[in-house]
């Protein structure tokens, strides 16, 4: 972990040292973003092929995210991940994944309660077993069609229905430096 907070910090002064030669609003933005975070990986592993460590997994730890093969819980993947958000000067979030937990909500909370104390911001994924296209409710088996393409199998649309209530269950280590408009100094 140490090494990953200097590779942060070392993004953190080089964004301000940007700023100040500039005078353009760059911040440091750690995007959850799954898309590009899989995008990146295929592209290293097009151009360097399978590095293990790397680009092994078919994917990259987003953000400053723990890695989704460590299996720990809530509290320790919100332990991990608090001493990040202070440094990303341009937004992030922390979340965790859950199963369906709709009769244990007080677990829920207790991992809320304890977000709230270490992390600024803090969202939870957990399954809707709703689909958006016919309002069917009832459990539905979520499955990948292929690598990061979660989709909705039930019988009234059919296999190939894309659930938008869940994500990529993958995560990318690459943290996006952004320019903010409109804040350039005079």
């Amino acid at each position: 972990m140490r090494k990953a907070s200097r590779l942060f910090s070392a993004c953190a002064t080089a964004v301000d040292q940007w700023k100040e030669e500039t005078g353009y609003g760059f911040s440091l933005y750690s995007t959850p973003s799954e898309n590009l975070c899989d995008r990146f990986c295929r592209l290293d592993t097009a151009e360097f092929g399978i590095v293990e460590g790397v680009t092994d997994k078919g994917y990259y730890t987003n953000s400053f995210h723990l890695d989704v093969e460590k299996k720990v819980n809530p509290y320790d993947k919100i332990d991990f991940e608090a001493a990040y958000p202070p440094i990303a000067s341009g937004g992030f979030i922390c979340y965790g994944e859950y199963p369906n937990i709709q009769h244990n909500l007080k677990a829920l909370e207790d991992v809320w309660d304890y977000s709230y104390q270490h992390v600024p911001y803090y969202g939870t994924n957990t399954p809707i077993d709703e689909c958006y296209e016919c309002g069917l409710y009832r459990r539905v088996r979520v499955y990948e069609q292929r690598l990061h393409l979660p989709e909705m199998r039930q019988p009234r649309c059919g296999p190939r229905l894309r659930d938008p209530s869940r994500g990529a269950a993958i995560s990318a280590a690459r943290t996006r430096v952004r320019l903010t408009q409109g804040s350039r100094k005079r």
